[in-house]
């Protein structure tokens, strides 16, 4: 996309995340600039790392440009951004959040062109936070060499055997894989084990020790190999979280709060399925449902079966909802297997568009 000018009527907000293949460009002379603008950014600094805010209000709210090998300014006025970098500002956006706190209101104005029609959304723009620590990275994407999928869906959906299936896949085509799976961190393994047989778990406390499980597999089984390059699958993330500790009772603002700082996956995967559907494929494979899948411990039914039917109904809203909310790619779980995964190939081949995997690796992205 093409932006003119980055003018708000009201304020703009001091953490600027910019995607991919987009230009920023200086306003033209039959611009105005919009009155009472508490931050301005016009780019037209034709070089550097700085992105100056001429506002004249207050202290100047500039910009620092985090990766300047992923822009280039672009003569007479403007900045191109060819891949995902930070554009901030290095310090708290004092006079922004004055004006918020006194006026209770926030605009941002901005000019903008298509220049790209193919992108995958979200694709935001502009961010805004208390510092640099209080960031929900779900909402900016992640700035690692390599590529996160993670597949999201209500028990006997499928998505682990589709998730299998391009893993076999992408390896046999030369890419470096790794998989991860949701709760499978030995760190609270005995613990959620322990809390689970003795029904020791409130929703809170359950929510709490998968948030762990997820922490520690972030650093240690996420991030590291993202970092060298390689694709990660994950069977489930925290959307997973999401929808089930909400089904529970846990407020989603909680909740989304402590996860906060997740990255972003390049693409990910819900497989919608009808509560029926699952039941008869969960049922066709062992003999009864297990007590926390069919969310016995909420107390909805003593009957497994309808407590499965009455709490899965539940998290299958709220991921309705997270398709929206976080871009969820919507494949239906009820077709047949190779069908899906024609179309979770074709997915994934849109994302590995110009991935060159490890330093090293050749096949990737091919």
């Amino acid at each position: 996309m093409t932006l003119r000018t980055l003018w708000p009527v009201g304020l703009l907000a001091a953490v600027a995340a910019f995607s991919t293949l987009f230009s920023l460009r200086a306003p033209d002379a039959t611009a105005a600039r919009v009155p009472g603008a508490v931050v301005s950014y016009e780019f037209e600094e034709a070089s550097g790392a700085l992105v100056a805010d001429s506002s004249g209000v207050g202290t100047p709210l500039d910009l620092t440009i985090a990766d300047q090998g992923n822009v280039s300014w672009i003569p007479g006025g403007g900045l191109t951004v060819s891949s995902a970098t930070l554009i901030s500002s290095p310090g708290p956006a004092t006079k922004v959040t004055a004006a918020v706190t006194a006026s209770g209101e926030i605009t941002v104005e901005a000019w903008v062109a298509p220049a790209n029609l193919t992108q995958n959304g979200p694709a935001r723009i502009v961010t805004i936070s208390a510092n640099t620590l209080e960031r929900n990275l779900l909402h900016v994407p992640h700035r690692y060499p390599g590529r996160l999928v993670t597949v999201e869906g209500i028990d006997g959906s499928g998505k682990s055997t589709q998730l299998l299936l391009l893993y076999r896949w992408l390896t046999e085509r030369g890419c470096r894989v790794h998989f991860t799976e949701w709760n499978s961190s030995r760190l609270v393994r005995r613990s959620m084990k322990r809390g689970k047989k003795k029904d020791l778990l409130t929703p809170t406390t359950f929510s709490l020790l998968h948030a762990v499980d997820f922490a520690d597999r972030l650093t240690y089984e996420i991030v590291p190999p993202l970092k060298a390059g390689m694709l990660v699958l994950a069977d489930r993330y925290v959307y997973t979280a999401f929808a089930r500790d909400v089904a529970r009772g846990v407020h989603p603002d909680w909740v989304r709060a402590v996860y906060s700082f997740a990255p972003r996956p390049d693409l990910a995967f819900y497989f919608r399925v009808p509560i029926e559907v699952s039941l008869d494929r969960l049922l066709t494979g062992r003999t009864k449902l297990k007590y926390h899948e069919a969310g016995m411990d909420v107390g909805l039914s003593t009957d497994p079966v309808e407590s499965f039917r009455l709490f899965q109904s539940r998290v299958l809203g709220i991921y309705d909802q997270l398709t929206q909310q976080f871009d969820l790619r919507v494949i239906d779980a009820t077709g047949d297997i190779s069908s899906q995964q024609k179309l979770v190939r074709r997915m994934a081949q849109q994302v590995l568009r110009g991935y060159r995997g490890p330093a090293g690796d050749g096949n990737a992205g091919r």
